[in-house]
């Protein structure tokens, strides 16, 4: 999928979703997904709130990448992950 986008536009941003236990064969873990993620030039992961995790949050950034999360709506919340690093949280209104 990422060959057939980049033939169509050089978009200087891309993303892919961190689907935690439900991830493709052969990137299955957290350093396969930002391996290939460096090794595509991808620049951001997006995860719900389930899938969130301040570890990963910390990893992912390290290697870095951009992290959206969503659909997070508590204030307290979004604000906590926010303050782990997270660079976007989405919510169904402002908080």
């Amino acid at each position: 999928m990422i060959a057939a986008i980049k033939e169509v536009y050089n978009f200087k941003l891309l993303n892919l979703y961190w689907s935690g236990d439900k991830l493709e064969e052969g990137i299955n873990t957290k350093e396969k997904f930002a391996e290939y993620c460096l090794k595509n030039n991808i620049t951001s992961l997006s995860m719900s709130t389930a899938n969130y995790s301040k570890e990963l949050v910390t990893y992912m950034k390290g290697k870095g990448l951009i992290v959206y999360v969503f659909t997070e709506n508590d204030d307290k919340k979004a604000k906590e992950m926010l303050v782990s690093g997270v660079d976007v949280v989405g919510t169904d209104f402002l908080i």
